[in-house]
């Protein structure tokens, strides 16, 4: 979990203002992801819209359908995306599964990414050769 190694240690009080200062140490992870960086993530849900993944907690990007591999299609009754293989193979993008995705465009707090390439989608699929 992160934030979870917190080391509170002396704590100050200033005089003459009545303030607090508490000296702390912890880790701290910091995330810059970069436009064209390949990255691993937990898919946290699916729409009709696409897929929201999670890099690390709190850290979030987006997957339109669009940019899912192709032919895609909805399974509204399953409520999850299927990819339709070279070879007619149907393969489900899960929920709670590692995705490996390229991120396209990276601003302020929005991250789109996409999955349609060779190399990409669900880490569960494996041997790519078996579907091309």
């Amino acid at each position: 979990m992160l934030g979870s190694n917190v080391n509170i240690k002396d704590q100050v009080i200033i005089q003459g203002e009545g303030s607090i200062q508490v000296h702390t140490a912890f880790d701290c992870i910091m995330v810059k992801p970069h436009e064209g960086q390949v990255v691993r993530g937990t898919i946290i849900e699916q729409t009709p819209d696409g897929l929201t993944v999670e890099i690390l907690s709190g850290v979030t990007f987006y997957v339109q359908s669009k940019n899912l591999m192709q032919p895609q299609l909805w399974d509204g009754s399953e409520k999850k995306w299927l990819w339709r293989t070279k070879k007619n193979a149907g393969l489900y993008y899960e929920t709670g599964k590692v995705v490996k995705s390229r991120l396209l465009n990276v601003k302020d707090d929005f991250i789109d990414a996409t999955c349609d390439e060779e190399g990409l989608g669900m880490v569960d699929w494996g041997n790519w050769n078996t579907y091309w």
